[in-house]
């Protein structure tokens, strides 16, 4: 999906394990990412969704363990994230969240 422009929202399955490197980056018209319930996502991989401009807000699973380096790196517009409670993370990498204002 990367540099996908017509990708506005996605529902990631409760079977994804990991979102791996780039997948979603520079998904620049893409607004909501959600999580079935019961995810099991364990790792949001490095750039997963680098430059993705118009995510807004995000809720992380609590099943997620790490969160890579530049995971969400310049998503200029994300003003909120939220981690489900008894959250699983144990590891935020270095500009997972830079260049958001």
């Amino acid at each position: 999906f990367e540099e996908c422009k017509e990708l506005k929202s996605i529902l990631i399955p409760s079977s994804v394990r990991i979102i791996y490197d780039s997948v979603f980056q520079n998904c620049s018209n893409l607004e909501n990412v959600s999580f079935q319930e019961q995810s099991s996502l364990t790792n949001i991989r490095s750039s997963a969704f680098e430059e993705c401009k118009e995510l807004k807000s995000i809720l992380i699973p609590s099943s997620v363990q790490y969160i890579y380096d530049r995971a969400f790196y310049y998503c200029s517009n994300l003003e909120n994230v939220s981690f489900q409670e008894q959250s699983s993370l144990t590891t935020i990498g270095d500009s997972a969240f830079e260049e958001c204002k």
